[in-house]
């Protein structure tokens, strides 16, 4: 028999709660950097293993770029950690190069360009994503 708080405890498990456009969002960038990584697996700075990637544009400046490989950066932990925490400029420019070479010397201008496009940050957005990621 359940019991009233058995009941509740069933109504807020994740099974019965819908994913909000920002869940989605995360899981569509959570795949983009596994099939990054999977792609280019070391490090576009130093040549170590890589384990994330760093948007070269952040998200917070383009959510459409969010999940576009020309913007996620094979980049190991170290690298990562120095490029943010203390904005080591070798880094950029390191990675900056591997990135012209795998998608052209405009590179950088085109995700200037790209950044400025808007979406609209609904579920049904990032289920196409995910499902072009597949």
């Amino acid at each position: 028999m359940l019991h009233k708080q058995n009941i509740k405890k069933l109504w807020v498990s994740p099974l019965f709660k819908k994913m909000t456009p920002t869940q989605y969002a995360k899981k569509a960038e959570r795949r983009a950097i596994e099939l990054r990584i999977e792609k280019k697996p070391y490090c576009y700075s130093c040549g170590a293993m890589a384990v994330t990637a760093h948007h070269h544009i952040p998200k917070s400046l383009s959510n459409f770029l969010r999940c576009d490989e020309r913007n996620l950066v094979p980049i190991c932990v170290d690298c990562h950690f120095a490029h943010h925490k203390r904005g080591d400029p070798d880094i950029q420019r390191r990675y900056e190069k591997q990135m012209a070479a795998e998608f052209g010397n405009n590179w950088h201008e085109d995700l200037q360009m790209d950044r400025r496009n808007f979406i609209h940050n609904t579920v049904g957005y990032w289920k196409k994503i995910i499902e072009n990621l597949k």
